[in-house]
């Protein structure tokens, strides 16, 4: 019997896609270069924002996210792209910003360490949208496909209108 309960509780933990942390209640404080050098803080980021965060797989769906979502945004809410690249070895981030859009429009904070994007997107998601308040207050999240909707573009920008 007592071995039972444990492999119900070693598999249990072992699911993957099971219950992870929310992303924080408030936008967490956060100074971050983007693949341009210029760094970003949380003193910057006025008005609601939305953060999308990437991990490797989910990068190329955050290229067509962003674009959609600023278009469909009211004037004074940004949208802030985070690559999560914790874990990438140092010897090959000069290769990884390299082939990080040209474009100066299409900024993507690169978060070497994690420190923003693994809050928000937690350890199994590949692309997560965490809308905050102009007060700095969680509104929601939402884990999201790679391809950008429609729908799901309209059902954020209506969270993250004041």
């Amino acid at each position: 019997m007592r071995l039972a309960r444990l492999l119900v509780v070693v598999a249990v933990v072992a699911l993957p896609g099971g219950a992870q942390e929310p992303a924080p209640a408030t936008l967490p404080t956060f100074a971050i270069a983007d693949q341009f050098g210029a760094r970003v803080s949380r003193s910057d980021v006025r008005g609601p924002v939305i953060i999308l965060v990437a991990d490797r797989a989910g990068f190329d769906g955050m290229l067509a996210w962003a674009p959609r979502l600023r278009s469909a945004l009211p004037a004074g809410t940004r949208v802030i792209a985070v690559a999560d690249m914790k874990g990438a070895p140092r010897l090959i981030r000069g290769m990884i910003r390299s082939r990080m859009p040209k474009d100066s429009t299409n900024r993507f904070l690169l978060d070497w360490d994690g420190a923003l994007g693994r809050p928000i997107r937690g350890e199994n998601r590949s692309l997560v949208a965490a809308i905050y308040a102009a007060d700095g207050s969680r509104r929601a999240v939402r884990a999201l496909p790679l391809n950008a909707t429609a729908a799901l573009v309209d059902e954020l920008a209506a969270l993250a209108r004041p």
